[in-house]
């Protein structure tokens, strides 16, 4: 009973530690059609390979896809990591999702290896190399018999079948085997032969690899170095692999004709026309994430440079991921800045709700413990400027400077206007003045005229006293007059002098006497000259010497808003308005009406006006002359 408990325990624990070493060593079976000449990996991991029929198809777990890629007129370009690319004889192309796209463009002679960023081509005996950091090119001696070309630190190494060259450093070492391949792993290099086994090589030395109790074959066909680990293929198809650190000699398969290890070291090989896929070699890193676009507002975005958005409208993500190892889903995640962590598949919308810099992290796992470093995507959000108070602040601004603008140009037109307004303002006081001169012309030999006929008068009464006193006055008169004859305005204080003056004069050469009074309660300063006298003149001879009684005249000067506001009684005298005299009233009321008309702006007032009071006979009692003088 205890034997039969025993047996059932150690059949459990078996089958257990069986269950786990499959696991562990999972083996991927895929039988072609034909066979299969190449493996090779994109940028992603996802397998590809090439049958003999040059047809290109891929495996996803079980699943195999042909596809449709016109590579017949292609040539295929090896590389150390097997991601093989093709050359049309104009650019390099790669294998992205299925597709062809260009990675390679205008450079030199033929490509004919490739090392990750590096392009490798040949133009007669010259190498150009070419690489994000730059291009450079160097001259070496042509062999037909070159086996691998490497690109290693920046350093370009050729393999021939005895010979190893530096051809930048124009360095060139005889081997002493017959080489198949070389690799690196740290500062040395490792060589496979056809007949002598793996050699190292450091600092120009070359010596064979022996470790005790381990056999490494002699006839080695293929090597290449993964993280510390040799793999080769020999000349009778035997697949081995060399734990360098551990010296650790282990077979994996034999008749392999190809192999490849993935991004996670999933070992993919080849017999004849049968894919295998092992997983024991898988390291641990995450799956791989690839972000395939960015849109904001339909606009593809590129997200190896700086962009803006606008908050309100966001930004979609599309991302694709791949991870062989597992049949379980990865875990893709993003984050805004400093906030949790999101889960999504495939594609998210993003809201931005803050303007400013932003960081966008994007990362992939393989489980919720282990993730790969995010890609981080920068931009700038800020809001639509349409939606903010900035849109009025423009509108205000163009407004402003749109009525800043009209109203100078207004200025500017008012300007002109008036600056042609005063010219011509200008000119016709030019021509007023002449006017008024012409006027005060006429006006001033009617006045000589009459005094010098009263100073006659005296001569001829034999009153030669008064005669003489009267030229005398007459010839201060005049010299007023002459000084007063070429200007506009005269101190109205002058004027009342001259007035005064004036009927003293007339007092002398009249036959009748009178009284005279004249009053100025105007506040004015200036006047216009000989605009009074005229009419004070017409009282005198009109109003005085035609009365029997002794007369009287009285003048006030006074202020009416813009206006001289003067009256010119007398004590009544009468005059026939058909005599001679009456003409020269008429005259000089024209005079006066014209000259006060032009320097009237106002028009506020009636320049001239009569005002005859009648006794209870009917006859002329006073008269009263009212000017209007426009203030100056």
């Amino acid at each position: 009973m205890v034997i039969r408990k025993f047996f059932i325990v150690y059949v459990i624990i078996c089958s257990f530690c069986m269950l786990n070493t499959n696991t562990i060593n999972t083996q991927s079976l895929y039988r072609h059609s034909t066979n299969i000449i190449v493996l090779m990996t994109d940028t992603m991991g996802q397998l590809y390979f090439l049958d003999h029929g040059n047809k290109m198809y891929t495996y996803n777990h079980g699943i195999v896809e042909n596809i449709e890629l016109q590579i017949d007129s292609l040539t295929l370009i090896p590389s150390e990591k097997l991601n093989y690319m093709f050359y049309d004889g104009s650019k390099v192309l790669s294998i992205q999702n299925k597709r062809l796209e260009e990675a390679y463009g205008d450079f030199k002679g033929s490509p004919i290896y490739l090392a990750d960023a590096t392009l490798v081509s040949i133009v007669e005996n010259r190498f150009f190399i070419r690489n994000n950091m730059a291009e450079a090119e160097c001259i070496f001696n042509k062999d037909d018999r070159i086996k691998q070309i490497s690109y290693y630190k920046g350093e370009l190494m050729v393999l021939a079948q005895d010979s190893f060259y530096l051809p930048c450093k124009n360095r060139a070492f005889a081997l002493p085997f017959n080489a198949s391949g070389f690799c690196q792993n740290a500062n040395e290099l490792y060589f496979s032969s056809y007949d002598n086994g793996l050699w190292i090589m450091k600092n120009g030395r070359f010596r064979k690899l022996f470790y005790p109790g381990i056999e490494i074959p002699n006839s080695i066909d293929k090597l290449i170095n993964r993280n510390g680990t040799l793999w080769m293929i020999t000349t009778e198809k035997q697949l081995l692999t060399f734990d360098l650190t551990r010296q650790i000699l282990r077979a994996v398969d034999r008749d392999v004709s190809n192999y490849i290890l993935d991004l996670w070291n999933y070992l993919w090989y080849v017999k004849e026309n049968i894919l295998v896929g092992e997983s024991y070699y898988v390291n641990e890193d995450p799956p791989k994430l690839e972000i395939q676009s960015i849109r904001h507002n339909n606009i593809i975005l590129d997200k190896d440079f700086f962009f803006n958005i606008e908050l309100d409208k966001g930004i979609q993500v599309t991302t694709s991921s791949y991870y062989y190892p597992s049949v379980e889903k990865t875990i893709t995640q993003y984050k805004l800045n400093e906030g949790e962590w999101i889960n999504f598949e495939g594609q998210f919308e993003l809201q931005v709700d803050k303007s400013g810099y932003n960081k966008l992290y994007i990362r992939i796992g393989k489980d919720e413990n282990n993730f790969s470093n995010p890609e981080v995507i920068e931009f700038w959000a800020e809001q639509n400027i349409i939606k903010t108070y900035w849109p009025h602040v423009i509108i205000f601004i163009i407004l402003l400077l749109t009525l800043m603008f009209y109203f100078l140009r207004k200025a500017k037109f008012e300007n002109q206007k008036l600056i042609r307004s005063k010219q011509e303002l200008n000119m016709k006081l030019k021509v007023l003045e002449a006017e008024q001169k012409q006027k005060q012309s006429q006006m001033s030999p009617h006045f000589i005229y009459n005094v010098l006929n009263s100073i006659k008068g005296l001569i001829v009464l034999n009153e030669n006293q008064k005669a003489r006193k009267a030229i005398n006055d007459f010839a201060q008169l005049m010299r007023t007059v002459l000084d007063d004859s070429d200007k506009l305005t005269i101190d109205l204080q002058s004027e009342v002098e001259f007035l005064n003056a004036y009927v003293s004069l007339q007092k002398m050469t009249s036959s009748t006497d009178f009284d005279f009074e004249l009053i100025n309660r105007s506040s004015a300063k200036e006047i216009s000259p000989m605009l009074i006298q005229p009419f004070l003149e017409n009282a005198i001879i009109h109003g005085i010497d035609s009365s029997d009684k002794r007369g009287r005249i009285r003048v006030l000067i006074e202020d009416i808003n813009h206006y001289l506001k003067v009256t010119i009684e007398d004590s009544g005298g009468t005059y026939d308005v058909n005599s001679s005299e009456s003409i020269h009233k008429s005259r000089a009321s024209e005079i006066f009406l014209d000259r006060v008309n032009r320097l009237d702006k106002w028009k506020e007032q009636k320049p001239l006006e009569y005002v005859v009071e009648l006794n209870d006979n009917g006859k002329t009692q006073s008269t009263r002359c009212i000017l209007h003088i426009p203030k100056i």
